[in-house]
């Protein structure tokens, strides 16, 4: 009997694995900068907060900051430190300038009202201004304005 022996060498079982391809959310994180992923943040944040901000009213505003800012009122003072209500009438509101005769020296300026009053403005030579005022008949008056009796603002308003 003749055996025979086959001698059998077993293959070496080596698996090579396969090369892996990187997904591209794994290349984003390997290269994206920490720094930027905060400042990116700390903007997004900003903007919400003004968005927020712009959303509440003074007085909402007041219960979450504190008390409502004053409102801010204009005050003027004359040359004595005394207030100047700046909505305060003038003797002079309200009139229009109709007449002009600046042709000559004086010059001679008149204003009336919706009401019919009126008043002229006489310029001197010198710079000065005078006044006279009426209550009715603009035209007559403007007719004798050289013969009037003018005074200063203050005597005549």
């Amino acid at each position: 009997m003749i055996t025979k022996t086959t001698h059998f060498k077993p293959k070496k079982n080596i698996k090579e694995k396969p090369p892996q391809i990187e997904e591209p959310e794994e290349i984003a994180q390997k290269d994206f900068d920490n720094d930027r992923r905060i400042f990116l943040k700390i903007i997004a944040s900003a903007g919400a907060g003004l968005f927020f901000m712009s959303l509440f009213s003074r007085k909402a505003e007041a219960a979450f900051f504190g008390s409502a800012p004053q409102p801010s009122t204009l005050k003027l003072k004359d040359s004595q430190g005394n207030i100047i209500d700046p909505a305060e009438k003038t003797p002079t509101d309200g009139f229009r300038i109709t007449e002009i005769d600046d042709s000559s020296t004086p010059s001679y300026y008149g204003f009336v009202d919706k009401n019919g009053r009126w008043f002229i403005m006489k310029e001197e030579s010198s710079g000065a201004y005078r006044y006279v005022k009426g209550g009715s008949n603009f035209s007559n008056s403007w007719s004798n304005r050289t013969s009037l009796t003018y005074g200063y603002f203050d005597e005549v308003f």
